[in-house]
């Protein structure tokens, strides 16, 4: 229960039948009965908390994220079950947490990083990974998120995910090779067209190489003796 009152409020009665005292006495009614406890913390919010016990370098980012994800996932889980109804939040809290990080695989967040965490809750937190409440709901929740086969749905889904974001990397990279300019040759064979010059400008016979086509070095040796020919350089008649 939550009483939010962000203005001031107005009431009107009715008939005399009640006053503005019954709002306090009802008030105070609840409050005897529910003491502070009218917004607790969630079993997600204690998870969220642990959480910053974990070394922040012994995962990465993603693998943060994911663990939060079915983290979360298992709070859900315990809000349909009866069984968790009367166990403390901060339990079922670090119970999904371990749970999540149970079915982190060894290379993406190491055992003595997992152990330190177990670690730092006991001291920091004082509160004991192994206690019976705790371990209580690690059983349950693993029951749930394993043997009900929702563990390997979403395997099952995360692989196909990464089969198509695979795929789709390698179709990409193929594409990619196929038109990349850094596959064209940069010095390619310069071909060239005879039609296309004419009289003084087209290449001569010497300007071929030895195998008989139209070379790089050729048509710029061929084009140097056309250009000193009509500056009369080398004709022998001293003419410019």
């Amino acid at each position: 229960m939550k009483f939010h009152f962000y203005s001031r409020l107005e009431f009107s009665f009715l008939d005399n039948e009640a006053d503005p005292n019954c709002c306090s006495r009802s008030f105070l009614h609840h409050h005897s009965k529910l003491g502070w406890q009218v917004h607790p913390p969630t079993p997600l919010t204690f998870a969220r908390h642990y959480v910053l016990l974990l070394k922040p370098t012994a995962c990465e980012p993603a693998v943060w994220h994911d663990m939060m994800e079915v983290a979360k996932f298992l709070t859900e889980l315990a809000v349909i079950d009866y069984h968790f109804a009367p166990l403390k939040p901060s339990s079922v809290g670090l119970a999904a947490l371990m749970t999540a990080m149970e079915g982190v695989a060894e290379d993406r967040l190491a055992m003595v990083d997992k152990q330190n965490f177990a670690t730092n809750v006991y001291h920091v937190a004082q509160v004991s990974p192994n206690d019976p409440e705790a371990m209580d709901c690690r059983t349950r929740l693993r029951t749930m998120y394993y043997e009900g086969g929702i563990f390997e749905q979403q395997r099952e889904a995360e692989a196909a995910a990464a089969a198509q974001a695979n795929r789709e990397r390698m179709l990409a990279a193929e594409r990619i090779a196929a038109e990349s300019p850094t596959g064209v040759n940069a010095h390619p064979v310069v071909q060239v067209d005879a039609a296309a010059f004419q009289g003084a400008n087209a290449p001569t016979a010497a300007a071929k190489n030895e195998s008989g086509s139209w070379g790089p070095d050729a048509v710029a040796a061929d084009a140097a003796a056309t250009a000193a020919a009509d500056l009369g350089v080398g004709s022998g008649d001293g003419t410019r």
